[in-house]
């Protein structure tokens, strides 16, 4: 007979410390793997709605630019006369670039790169524009209204067959958001639109019957009828000889270095914006930021002073007659774990400048 021995079965046994080590260290590292792909894709996704938005607010504001453009019956460039009127703008307290300059018009040129010699590109987009001429059925309306509050019936026909043209100043440039701005940084700059108060075209203004020039400088400039209009303006003058201001007795008096000593172009509060991007956490792209952000495509950049062009470039060719008027524009957002989002928009209007 054969025996034969059972083996005492050995209780199951628990692991070692090494292996919780070696499995705790895979979790960490799969967690770590888990952890580092969710951010990377929320990362992503953060940037790609940033990218996004940056591109639909240049965009936008390229339209308003080019909407503005269309109406221009002057483009100002960098000449006696553009610098001249560019100085006399009241920018108020606005902090701009020391550097910034108007364009040169290329009557016959092309738009392109720029070069040492050749520097037409600006960083400053200025222009008279047309308006709604003075005045309009609504405010003709309001003048024979205003006629008979005021026990006048006798003047009510003194607008009826008469039209002036209306213009205002637009400016666009660059403006210091704050310490941002400085040397190796992308930020620190925003977009200025600037925009006047209107003025009557004077040249059109001295046609008017004398009997009833009285009478239309009192519709200009009482508050009760349309846009209250105070100053004249004669396109194409000199700008110590191109304005004149309409008095309390409905008269008119040249504004001239003697009669109105430091006067300035006044600012529509309406219309100008002094903020366009920043309070959006957008800035117009520095000539610090990255090469391939397209700042400078045209200009020869320099790093003198406050630096010029940064990330607003205007070229204008083409006769007066049919200007062709470049705008680009370099934005940068806030930026995130190393990435910065950024677009380039770029955009050619067609316009007068007579």
């Amino acid at each position: 007979m054969v025996f034969r021995m059972k083996r005492a079965s050995r209780p199951d046994r628990g692991m070692t410390f090494v292996e919780v080590l070696i499995a705790a260290t895979i979790l960490v590292l799969i967690v770590g793997v888990i952890a580092r792909t969710t951010i990377l894709t929320q990362d992503a996704s953060r940037m790609a709605v940033t990218q996004g938005k940056i591109t639909i607010l240049g965009q936008e504001e390229l339209l308003k630019i080019r909407g503005n453009l269309r109406a221009s019956v002057h483009l100002f460039q960098r000449n006696t006369e553009g610098n001249t009127y560019w100085s006399r703008l009241d920018l108020g307290s606005v902090s701009t670039l020391g550097t910034s300059v108007l364009p040169k018009i290329d009557t016959y040129g092309v738009f392109g790169k720029d070069s040492p010699s050749n520097r037409r590109t600006g960083n400053i987009l200025f222009f008279a524009k047309a308006v709604k001429p003075f005045p309009t059925p609504e405010e003709v309306a309001q003048w024979k209204t205003y006629c008979d509050a005021s026990g006048h019936p006798e003047k009510k026909s003194s607008l009826d067959d008469l039209r002036l043209d209306v213009y205002r100043f637009t400016a666009y440039f660059l403006r210091k958001t704050g310490s941002e701005f400085a040397p190796g940084s992308p930020r620190g700059l925003d977009l200025a639109a600037w925009e006047s108060v209107p003025f009557a075209d004077w040249k059109r203004f001295n046609e008017v019957d004398p009997a009833l020039q009285a009478d239309v400088l009192e519709a200009l400039r009482a508050s009760q009828v349309g846009r209250k209009i105070d100053y004249l303006w004669t396109p194409g003058a000199d700008f110590d000889s191109a304005f004149a201001e309409i008095q309390a007795d409905f008269t008119l008096q040249a504004v001239t270095p003697a009669s109105k000593p430091g006067w300035k172009v006044p600012p529509d509060p309406v219309f100008t914006r002094t903020s366009v991007f920043e309070r959006k956490r957008i800035s117009v792209a520095t000539n610090w930021a990255q090469a391939n952000f397209g700042v400078a495509k045209f200009a020869a950049p320099t790093t003198a002073g406050d630096g010029y062009p940064h990330g607003l470039e205007i070229q204008v060719i083409g006769p007066a007659s049919a200007r062709q008027v470049l705008v680009h524009l370099c934005l940068v957002g806030q930026g995130g774990r190393g990435h910065t989002p950024w677009v380039e928009v770029q955009d050619v209007v067609s316009c007068h400048d007579l």
